[in-house]
């Protein structure tokens, strides 16, 4: 199977002919993903306010402790959330690249905010990779990523001495940005 799991949990629905409201909470156990488990998902959302859903979306477990919680406003398309990686094990993210990677490590923390719209969201905050290893498929190398942090902000995404480190010690360093202002197009201005 693609992903396997155990799903658990109640969706009620209120006024389903006239004006629908619904809420959700629904856990998936042991939640995994071409074979590797990524843990147990916790899934709230609701649309009890008027042109709105919200949100609670919880990953737990396999040394995950991530949070997404807030809210989406449909009549204006607008944004209020919160991204909080308390933990992200790296090895979770192997089965979701596509094959361009071949093994990952370490963990990945952050906060992140999403605002505004999404045709011009406002995102900020950081991730901060600890002791993180990620080996490309197409290297078949390991590169080490012990202590690096990538900033985020409405005006893109932000390099400051970002620091890949191959098996024989050497060093590439990243420093600039990547510009947007709606995370689709970007412009380069980096070294």
């Amino acid at each position: 199977l693609l992903a396997d799991g155990i799903i658990n949990g109640n969706v009620i629905v209120k006024n389903a002919t006239n004006n629908p409201v619904f809420t959700s909470d629904l856990q998936i156990k042991d939640l995994s993903y071409k074979k590797d488990t990524i843990g147990n998902v916790s899934i709230k959302v609701d649309n009890e306010t008027a042109n709105a859903f919200n949100a609670d979306v919880k990953i737990n477990g396999n040394g995950n402790d991530v949070q997404l919680a807030g809210k989406y406003y449909t009549g204006e398309s607008k944004m209020d959330m919160k991204l909080d990686i308390v933990n992200f094990n790296m090895a979770t993210a192997t089965p979701f690249s596509a094959g361009q990677l071949t093994d990952a490590g370490g963990n990945l923390k952050g906060n992140i905010t999403i605002a505004g719209t999404i045709d011009k969201p406002a995102v900020n905050g950081n991730i901060h990779f600890e002791n993180a290893f990620v080996v490309p498929t197409v290297m078949g190398t390991r590169f080490t990523l012990p202590d690096e942090k990538i900033n985020v902000s409405e005006k893109g995404i932000n390099f400051d001495h970002f620091t890949l480190v191959d098996s024989s010690g050497n060093k590439a360093v990243i420093n600039g940005d990547l510009l947007t202002t709606d995370f689709k197009n970007y412009q380069f201005a980096v070294d």
